[in-house]
């Protein structure tokens, strides 16, 4: 009953920020993928969690962000910033490629029940993240000599979207569009070998090409009118990227659960 009730929750809700809707979505995707006993694995792990804003998989979409102002620490967890341009690279430690390889062996070690429940929320979250393209760059050039941080300084004229990171955050789609209806435009396809690719540095590679290609066009920054073919590339991208997020964190998911661990995934 609690599998049907959170999914039905998080199909039904009104449109919330981008984070809510696309997090949501790719959990939602997950859970159509995943075995029942390793759907079940997950939601026992996360009923343990010591924050009860993350016991239930729609919660633990959503908790990473919910608690960045509450651990300050965990900000740069959510993103990469590989250099676009002259600039500085980036860390080994401290950003997504590193914390989803952490809360992987977290999640497969810990013999403490709280300790894997955050594991859990940290990956159904941050598997998400960097899968969206302007999570993992940070471009450098004319009037960005410190770096754009991943287009949150290019401001654009947008009806619902002050910046550009805003407006892939959102993937392409107005506020009015629920959670249910970005799920149903999801461009679903087999996903392939892609889906089960578990590579971190190859995910933020991946979206890392998607940025230079779409999101900065010729090598930089889009003018501050988004033209009308920008605004349905970046809708093309965004819902391939949400699927394929969305079959990747199933995926891990079975490594990580007791049938995967059986079968030597």
């Amino acid at each position: 009953m609690k599998r049907i009730a959170w999914i039905l929750l998080a199909l039904t809700s009104g449109a919330a920020a981008w984070d809510l809707r696309g997090h949501r979505v790719v959990t939602a995707i997950a859970a159509e993928y995943l075995a029942p006993a390793t759907l079940d694995w997950v939601e026992s792990c996360l009923d343990q969690s010591a924050d009860v804003r993350a016991r239930t998989l729609e919660g633990a979409s959503t908790w990473a962000d919910v608690v960045r102002e509450e651990r300050p620490e965990t900000r740069p967890w959510h993103y990469i910033n590989l250099p676009m341009g002259l600039g500085p690279g980036a860390p080994d430690r401290g950003q997504v490629v590193w914390a989803i390889e952490n809360y992987r062996e977290e999640a497969a070690v810990s013999g403490q029940g709280e300790r894997r429940a955050e594991a859990l929320a940290f990956l159904v979250h941050l598997v998400a993240d960097i899968h969206q393209p302007l999570h993992t760059c940070n471009y450098f050039g004319p009037d960005y000599a410190d770096g754009d941080m991943g287009g949150r300084k290019v401001r654009i004229n947008h009806p619902w979207a002050k910046n550009l990171h805003q407006f892939w955050d959102s993937a392409g789609q107005p506020p009015d569009v629920t959670v249910a209806e970005l799920k149903a435009r999801v461009a679903r396809g087999s996903g392939g070998p892609q889906a089960h690719l578990v590579d971190t540095q190859a995910w933020a590679q991946e979206s890392f090409s998607l940025a230079r290609q779409v999101g900065y066009p010729g090598g930089q920054p889009p003018g501050s009118e988004l033209s009308s073919e920008y605004q349905q590339r970046v809708r093309e991208v965004c819902t391939q990227r949400l699927f394929l997020a969305g079959l990747r964190l199933a995926y891990v998911l079975e490594k990580l659960g007791p049938e995967g661990r059986r079968a030597g995934l």
